[in-house]
């Protein structure tokens, strides 16, 4: 099979580990912004649906609301049977739920998704394009009203960014095998054999970007570890990692 057929494929079926609904807010959350050289861990109070900071960063208003300038926030939640929720609370106001099944992994696998393509300054992965207005098949609209012709516009976007996709999927992999203690060989040599497996570019990081992603990825890990059900993790997504949106052809 050609690499361009298994890029949309996976493409498709990225997320389609993801699971059921929305949790309830809980009375206290664990909130982790981008930083430049990495990120920066923060634990905020909770009042009801009210998130608050010491600076007044990053509030949000009642109902699961989002203003538009504000930067898309992925909220993982355990859930009952060591499962994880992901919530997603796009720019545009939507609200979707992603579904996911992590029973058998210590760190979920949506979240070493998103440290890796956010660390890794992967803009085109999967949640690049669910900022872009992707929505996969394993996902679904909970609140917002979504474009008149979201459909066409998130297979678009899927499409033209499967490559991408593929390449967010394999890094992410193998930064998820670290994390869990599954990994045989050294991270750096394995990162770079499987970006030259799907990539045909010259590989970009030095092993001082490695090493921070997956010791990012760790703390989180650990910080994942210590939540009960109801607790959340929220983490923030820049609009600057946001996947090209192609143009419609007439």
């Amino acid at each position: 099979m050609r690499l361009a057929d298994v890029a949309e494929q996976v493409a498709e079926g990225v997320v389609e580990y993801m699971r059921d609904a929305m949790t309830a807010y809980a009375s206290v959350r664990l909130s982790w912004t981008p930083r430049t050289g990495g990120i920066a861990p923060r634990a905020t109070a909770q009042t009801g649906r009210h998130r608050t900071s010491p600076r007044g960063e990053n509030r949000w208003p009642s109902g699961g609301g989002h203003s538009h300038h504000e930067d898309m926030r992925l909220v993982f939640t355990p859930a009952e049977g060591d499962r994880c929720r992901v919530v997603v609370y796009r720019r545009d106001g939507v609200t979707l739920e992603m579904r996911s099944y992590d029973r058998k992994f210590r760190v979920p696998h949506d979240l070493a998704h998103a440290v890796t393509e956010r660390e890794l300054r992967l803009g085109a992965g999967v949640f690049g394009c669910i900022a872009a207005g992707a929505v996969f098949t394993s996902m679904q609209v909970l609140t917002g009203s979504p474009r008149h012709d979201s459909a066409a516009r998130s297979a678009r976007i899927i499409k033209a960014n499967a490559r991408s996709i593929t390449t967010a999927e394999a890094l992410s992999g193998v930064l998820h095998e670290a994390a869990n203690g599954a990994l045989t060989r050294p991270l750096f040599t394995k990162v770079r054999e499987v970006w030259g497996i799907v990539e045909a570019r010259t590989f970009p990081y030095d092993e001082a970007t490695i090493t921070a992603t997956a010791e990012t990825l760790k703390t989180l890990a650990n910080v994942w570890s210590g939540l009960t059900v109801g607790e959340e993790l929220v983490f923030m997504w820049p609009p600057a990692l946001t996947a090209p949106i192609p143009t419609t052809h007439r």
